[in-house]
């Protein structure tokens, strides 16, 4: 779904699924921190962690095990950046 919403032009924080280490190494190197770690499948705050720095997320990864390819890294954006100097619309489905 967040990957649909930014092809639609709706701003998105940036992110990298959970699945390759390479390519989470490449988004901490190119994005700047904080970064949230949070569950894929899950709408609510449950499961989150917020982490500043790359040493602090390999021990989350590891902690996780076999469950970390359920989880997302994404840039952390307070409401405030993400809010301004957007316009409100009107949502449409994105699932066709």
């Amino acid at each position: 779904m967040r990957a649909r919403a930014k092809e639609a032009g709706i701003l998105v924080p940036e992110f990298v699924h959970i699945l390759n280490y390479d390519a989470i190494r490449d988004f901490m190197a190119r994005v700047p921190s904080p970064w949230l770690l949070k569950p894929r499948s899950q709408a609510s705050g449950i499961g989150m962690k917020k982490i500043h720095k790359p040493d602090d997320l390999w021990p989350w990864l590891n902690q996780l095990g076999d469950q970390q390819s359920f989880y997302l890294l994404e840039q952390f954006r307070s409401r405030h950046r993400l809010s301004r100097g957007q316009h409100c619309f009107r949502a449409r489905s994105l699932v066709r």
